[in-house]
């Protein structure tokens, strides 16, 4: 909108002309700042949750609750065919704490008892079952389903039935897992360990571990307080932990959580364990404990190979206003043609678009976000590169693009040379790629150009629509 201050000055006498210049200024000003912030979204920058994202953070995550055990039932009846009652957990590493076989399928008498570093699933009512009769004089779990051993405590699982199962387990002097499960977990999250316990034989003290499945980092230990003295009824504990915000150098996802003894204790240190469970809540307490961040991942076992750059905006946008993302933060190249599914690794940048004005909120947006495709795991394990000989067989593809400092070449060069993509040539000259903080700075890239990005650590190739870092793989 544009007044025409001599038009107005025209009409009228000397008085109103004053009058109206001073209200067609007045006018004229509102509207050079109206058009000025006509591009204004709410907000100079495009505010987002998140700095970085990865194909291996991203993907569906298991519902609030990662895992709960209760140990199921013991079988009934009891019989050496089915290990009096006894059962061993799937989810007891190896190398731990071993299986406590009953009387008489073993005539081991650490073994029958379940002492020092042996366990069993088992009811507590039956425990008593799988003892050598000529040993139950110093019997020291608990009272058994038929009421003998009336002087120990009678004691149920959580469920309150005859059969119901728990984890005996009898400590002694290491501080050994007796129950490892792998979970996913959610970057910015807060989770809850819970588990109920009750000590036969004291002291004891329990730990759980959080260890990076790749690298076996341990990345955060959360701790019971210690017992001192025989339970009367279970004991309930909950332990707290965060995982911290995504960064370009930090990532967690795949980890083993693992339930340990803690306590180095040889005399007692026997207990039961029920109803272990670990689920997402929407916040920790004060004095909850952070994760570390691991090591690198090597692979990435999420399923997803690319990220939704869009996804870290949270805000409501207008309807003639769209959210674009550039490599560049003042715009050079093309905008990212599909931002919800970016397979890329790089920086990228956001900017609020209104399609009715065809302007942006700004020349320079600092609204940064890191992309780190990590490569598939194969098999659930490492992704390893291969190297194979070259093709030195005549007749294959001949070499169509030669870079030579020689007066004069060979006849047929670089053609003559098979298998090649591209030839060097020079008797005192060698090939140096140029280094710059980020690909990001190279303001008119060509197809084909070479340069080694500081930022992301490798040699990329501008490929005519983004840069790529040139990894090695198997060409089968």
């Amino acid at each position: 909108m544009k007044y025409n201050y001599n038009a107005v000055y025209k009409k009228g006498n000397a008085g109103s002309r004053s009058i109206i210049g001073l209200l067609s200024l007045a006018l004229l000003f509102f509207s050079v700042n109206l058009s000025a912030q006509d591009c204004v979204t709410g907000s100079d920058q495009v505010p987002l949750s998140g700095n970085a994202i990865s194909n291996y953070t991203s993907g569906v995550f298991p519902d609030d609750v990662l895992f709960f055990e209760d140990f199921g039932n013991s079988p009934f009846p009891l019989t050496t065919e089915n290990n009096f009652g006894r059962m061993t957990s799937p989810y007891m590493p190896e190398n731990s704490f071993e299986f406590g076989i009953p009387y008489p399928n073993s005539n081991i008498s650490e073994e029958n008892d379940i002492e020092n570093n042996y366990y069993a699933v088992v009811s507590p009512l039956y425990i008593r079952k799988g003892w050598n009769p000529n040993s139950l004089g110093w019997y020291f779990w608990t009272r058994d389903y038929e009421g003998i051993a009336s002087h120990r405590p009678l004691v149920y699982d959580k469920s309150g039935e005859d059969s119901g199962a728990v984890m005996a387990i009898n400590a002694g002097n290491v501080q050994a897992p007796f129950y490892q499960r792998d979970a996913q977990l959610q970057m910015g999250a807060s989770y809850k360990v819970s588990l109920s316990w009750f000590v036969v034989n004291s002291p004891s003290q329990l730990a759980v571990d959080v260890l990076d499945k790749q690298s076996g980092d341990v990345l955060g230990t959360i701790k019971t307080g210690g017992i001192w003295g025989a339970s009367s009824d279970w004991e309930e504990t909950e332990l707290y932990f965060n995982v911290p915000v995504e960064t370009e150098a930090c990532k967690i996802r795949d980890v083993v959580i693992s339930f340990r003894n803690e306590l180095q204790q040889h005399s007692g240190n026997d207990y039961y364990v029920d109803d272990l469970k670990v689920e997402k809540v929407q916040e920790a307490p004060l004095d909850a404990i952070t994760l570390i961040c691991p090591s690198p991942p090597l692979c990435s076992t999420s399923g997803v190979h690319s990220v939704n750059l869009n996804s870290l905006y949270s805000g409501t946008l207008p309807s003639d206003v769209v959210l674009r993302w550039f490599n560049t933060p003042n715009r050079t190249g093309s905008p990212v043609v599909n931002p919800n599914s970016v397979s890329t690794s790089g920086t990228y940048y956001a900017f609020f678009y209104s399609s009715s004005q065809d302007c942006y909120n700004t020349d320079n947006s600092t609204a940064s976000v890191v992309v780190s495709i990590i490569a598939p795991c194969e098999d659930g394990g490492t992704t390893e590169p291969c190297t194979k000989p070259g093709n030195l067989n005549l007749g294959g593809d001949v070499t169509k693009v030669g870079i030579s400092t020689l007066s004069t070449q060979t006849e047929g060069w670089p053609e003559m040379i098979h298998n090649g993509f591209l030839a060097l040539e020079s008797r005192d000259k060698g090939m140096v790629i140029s280094r710059v903080s980020s690909s990001s700075v190279v303001l008119d890239p060509k197809e084909g150009m070479l340069v080694y990005d500081n930022a992301d650590n490798c040699v990329k190739l501008y490929n005519g629509l983004e840069w790529k870092c040139i990894e090695k793989s198997c060409n089968e």
